[in-house]
């Protein structure tokens, strides 16, 4: 009997320990042969590239349960709706795609942390996330889907309905998101707690999905407001599954032109590409602001979108910018109508950005300023022209960086620039170049081409003009904004001159050094 005994405990020993590592494998892959069903219908099963769904599991914390039907439920509920969207603005039915298990399960990677969820947290714990994720998807390279990736981490607040304290945003292609314990689609357009939970949480994880797709904020225009509803890329979020909401056509068009979107397969993903806005116009024609111009691009550019953003401006204080656009036209030029009808406010001043949204998942983006006066855009600095024909110019300067001379402010090459000394040792304010543009010029518009890098860039500074390079007069006193590309000056008057002093009074962020990509003139 003791023997008998001794069998048996050693035969459910060895049992419950396969069991306990069929599980722990389950766990790893999230997915077992038994859940393999064939006969998948899912309209987007054959989408070459899937959104890499990732459960994220710190060491002192543990995955919410039955965690993978609910998620898949609020992944394939959100598929749909991306559908559906793309299809009313003329993009098809496309979707992201999903690793499927069967049509209604789908296969989530789990991931187990190295470290407990305090390494973890929702202020700067996404690289730390990003880092370990990346390693195992370098140690499983057959389990990566695409280069798009939704990475969801079980709440760490100890209050399941209060949850919070893990990653919960989009850095490019990566995307965070929390689980606990009643995150459901059952309760999206409930009332009470569960309901006003599910349409926070789950319509933030749509909402930074599509960050992790490519889409930046927007809100929509007052007629597509009025047609349905709440931009989820603004404060749709704070609507989804409970009040109309949906995906404004110019982020239609970017989603539609994202990996995880493709039909087809493409050696180029991600691949960056020399772009140039030749040459861009803006008017107001018949109540509309019309953009028009022209660029070459040695990628296809599909569509170009217009996003008019009021300050503030920028990551994360973008939620009100209101986008129009356009599919481009022969590939090298664009035409754009922006009703200003469908402004939320037209008052104050807004950053302009043009985003030239490529098939390759990238997009090239140009950026401008302007204001809105008694309800009226001024444009005057919504232009761009192709840089004159300098070459006759020469250029001095007070002071250059090695590598970096003043001359590059007249090569027509904007990836380099002129940079004042700064290393083994800094020069100060004030810093000077004198351009003798060999005979006299007629100008009233200064061109300044900023690099990408803004610390330092030139911020107030005084023009001076002569005739002879030694006698010169002060024409005044100008400003430039902090932002990359084309800066017009406007100087107000007529000036005409042979040799041009620009010379700097501080930088942006209040450097010592200052630089510059390009320096032109223009009489417009």
């Amino acid at each position: 009997m003791k023997k008998l005994s001794l069998s048996l405990f050693l035969g459910t020993s060895l049992l419950l320990l396969v069991a306990s590592c069929q599980k722990q494998l389950l766990t790893l892959t999230d997915v077992s042969p038994e859940n393999e069903i064939a006969g998948i219908t899912n309209e987007w099963a054959e989408n070459p590239y899937k959104l890499n769904v990732v459960y994220f599991i710190p060491t002192d914390n543990d995955s919410v349960a039955n965690y993978r039907k609910r998620i898949s439920r609020i992944l394939l509920d959100a598929q749909s709706f991306f559908a559906e969207n793309l299809e009313r603005e003329g993009f098809g039915r496309r979707s992201f795609g999903l690793d499927l298990v069967n049509d209604s399960l789908i296969n989530i990677v789990t991931v187990r942390g190295e470290s407990g969820a305090a390494t973890y947290p929702y202020s700067g714990g996404s690289g730390a996330v990003k880092t370990e994720v990346d390693a195992y998807f370098a140690a499983n390279p057959t389990q990566k889907k695409s280069d798009h990736y939704l990475i969801i981490l079980p709440s760490r607040s100890g209050d399941p309905l209060n949850p919070g304290g893990v990653p919960f945003y989009g850095t490019g292609r990566y995307c965070y998101a929390l689980d606990y314990a009643h995150m459901d689609a059952k309760y999206l357009g409930t009332s009470g707690t569960y309901g006003n939970l599910a349409t926070k949480w789950i319509g933030g994880l749509v909402h930074e999905l599509g960050h992790g797709l490519n889409g930046p904020h927007n809100y929509g225009t007052v007629s597509a407001t009025a047609a349905h509803g709440t931009a989820l890329m603004g404060s749709g979020n704070s609507t989804y599954g409970r009040n109309p909401t949906y995906i404004t056509k110019t982020s239609s068009a970017i989603f539609s032109n994202s990996q995880t979107f493709s039909w087809t397969n493409r050696a180029d993903w991600h691949q960056n590409f020399n772009f140039s806005l030749k040459n861009l116009r803006s008017s107001v024609v018949d109540g509309k602001i019309v953009l028009s111009g022209n660029f070459e691009s040695q990628q296809a550019i599909n569509y170009v979108a217009a996003y008019f953003d009021r300050e503030p401006y920028g990551n994360n204080l973008d939620y009100d910018a209101i986008t129009f656009g356009a599919n481009s036209i022969n590939n090298d030029s664009l035409y754009i109508e922006c009703p200003l009808s469908d402004f939320q406010n037209r008052s104050g001043i807004y950053q302009l950005r043009i985003h030239f949204i490529a098939p390759n998942g990238l997009r090239k983006t140009e950026h401008f300023m302007l204001s809105f006066d008694n309800q009226l855009p001024n444009l005057e600095s919504v232009f761009r022209t192709e840089l004159s024909n300098r070459q006759s110019w020469t250029v001095t300067s007070s002071g250059d960086q090695s590598g970096s001379p003043v001359t590059n402010i007249l090569d027509g090459n904007l990836s380099t620039n002129w940079h004042t000394p700064w290393s083994p040792r800094e020069t100060l304010h004030p810093h000077h170049f004198v351009i003798d543009a060999q005979t006299i010029q007629q100008f009233n518009t200064l061109v300044v081409y900023n690099r990408s890098s803004l610390n330092g860039a030139l911020s107030q500074f005084r023009l001076q003009t002569s005739t002879d390079g030694v006698n010169w007069l002060t024409a005044g006193t100008y400003s430039l904004p902090r932002y990359a590309g084309a800066n017009y000056v406007n100087l107000g008057s007529t000036l005409s001159t042979r040799y041009i002093r620009v010379e700097s009074i501080n930088s942006h962020g209040n450097f010592n050094y200052t630089h510059m990509a390009e320096f032109d003139i223009l009489l417009r």
